[in-house]
Parts: C-alpha cells; sequence; structure tokens
C-alpha cells in the first residue's frame, strides 16, 4: 500500500489490499486460521460485498476480554464468515493464562483441541506481527508487564508472533521466559500452513517484520511500500554486519 502519514489512513490502506487479496483467493474449500488485533479488524471493515463462498474461518487464538470484542478472534472470524457467506470456529478459550498448570489442562479440552486442530490444518492463515514496544497491545492487555518486554528487547528479542512465540532478528526463538502463556497456535503451527499472511502497517513494525520474515513462518506480507523499503535496507545492513563480526 502506498505510505499516509495518518496511522489509521494507512491501516485502512494496508486493509484494503489484504480485502481484494482474500475476494480473489478464497475459494468453496479454503480454511483460514484467525488471529486477533487492529490490523486485521481493519480488513473486516473493508471488505465490502465480496463474492460470496462458504469458506471457513477460524480462531486461531483465544479470546480477551481487555482487548475488546472487536480485535478479538473469534469476532474478526466471524465478520469474515458473515461478509463471503461462510462459516466461522470459536477457540472457546482465554487467549493468555499466567497459570502453567491451568493452560496444561485447557489444552487438554477436547473442544479446545478440535479448533486448534482444525486452525492448524488451515489453508492460509491471517496474523499480526507485535513490535515488542513498551506500550505495545500484549502490555496494555495485562499479558506481559512493561519490565517483561523492555527485559526481553535488551536481550534481543524484536518481535511477538500472535503473542505466543517470541523471536530475534533471525528469527530464532528469543525470551523463552514469555513463552507458554497464550492458548493458541505458534510459530511452528504457522510454519506447516501454506499461506501465511502477516498484517503490518505501522512504521514500528519493520524491524519486527524482518525477524518475523527470516523465521520462513509468513508467506504474504500486506504492509506499506515505505516498510518494505527499510526491511529490505535492514536486511542488507544486519547481513553485512553479521559478515563483518564472522572471523
Amino acid at each position: 500500500a502506498v505510505d499516509y502519514e495518518d496511522e489509521e489512513q494507512q491501516r485502512g490502506a494496508v486493509a484494503q489490499l489484504v480485502a481484494d487479496y482474500l475476494d480473489e483467493s478464497l475459494t468453496e474449500r479454503t480454511t483460514v486460521a484467525i488471529g486477533m488485533g487492529r490490523n486485521l479488524a481493519a480488513v473486516t471493515a473493508n471488505l465490502g460485498a465480496p463474492a460470496r463462498r462458504a469458506a471457513m474461518f477460524v480462531s486461531s487464538i483465544g479470546g480477551s476480554l481487555k482487548a475488546g470484542e472487536g480485535l478479538n478472534s473469534d469476532h474478526i472470524a466471524r465478520r469474515f464468515a458473515s461478509a463471503f457467506g461462510g462459516r466461522s470456529e470459536t477457540l472457546y478459550a482465554p487467549a493468555h493464562v499466567t497459570d502453567p498448570e491451568l493452560r496444561r489442562l485447557l489444552l487438554r479440552d477436547p473442544t479446545v483441541q478440535q479448533t486448534l486442530d482444525r486452525a492448524r490444518r488451515a489453508d492460509m492463515a491471517l496474523i499480526g506481527i507485535g513490535d515488542l514496544s513498551e506500550s505495545s497491545y500484549l502490555v496494555r492487555m495485562g499479558w506481559y508487564t512493561a519490565a517483561e518486554i523492555a527485559q526481553a528487547r535488551m536481550n534481543g528479542t524484536v518481535v511477538d508472533v500472535s503473542g505466543y512465540d517470541f523471536l530475534d532478528i533471525n528469527g530464532h526463538l528469543s525470551a523463552p521466559e514469555l513463552h507458554h502463556r497464550v492458548i493458541g497456535l505458534s510459530h511452528n503451527d504457522f510454519r506447516r500452513i501454506p499461506n501465511v499472511v502477516a498484517v503490518a502497517s505501522e512504521r514500528s513494525k519493520t524491524l519486527p517484520l524482518l525477524g518475523a520474515l527470516r523465521s520462513g513462518i509468513i508467506a504474504t506480507l500486506a504492509t506499506s511500500v515505505g516498510n518494505v523499503r527499510t526491511i529490505i535496507g535492514l536486511d542488507e545492513q544486519t547481513k553485512t554486519e553479521a559478515n563483518r563480526e564472522t572471523p
């Protein structure tokens, strides 16, 4: 999408790209795993009147009251299903759990397992990319503290994938102390989905997007022209610096 100074206008432009892409790509048999967040919610607001088809939209992460209804995966999935005349499936579990034992028990629940398994077998996934700032979406929802995020960033972490996994600039797992709190798909689950579409409109997402791209999970990137140029520059710069450090 072309670059706009206004953040909401930029989000809308990127969302329109994704809406048009889905209208061209989805078939009667397509299953789409749906994440959460503002960028994905914006796509549903820009769908217009797409051609009707019985696609399936499955939540790839649980729900959170603090996120607000419109940003939750189940709400976004239902809006997609309504626009396309398809079906949706909700993941009936909280998105974030602080107690490891409770998380383990919830993951054993047959209803939760069924939806996660369906999401893992999706043909396409729509995901958001986190920028790991101390004022990030994850911190505002209370999933992680600003201090935890700041420490992770100091240790080289640059991106969170759907709040589940944290990666460094090379796309490798990072900040293990923050893992295993979310009920949803991991980056390894996304790696097995043929077409993972990352939607990120903000200028703050360039470094996180580079880390996510290097992880190998993203097949399609929806962002601004400016972000793409910056990502290419960062890629070349960091590879040059790595080569200099190699004996």
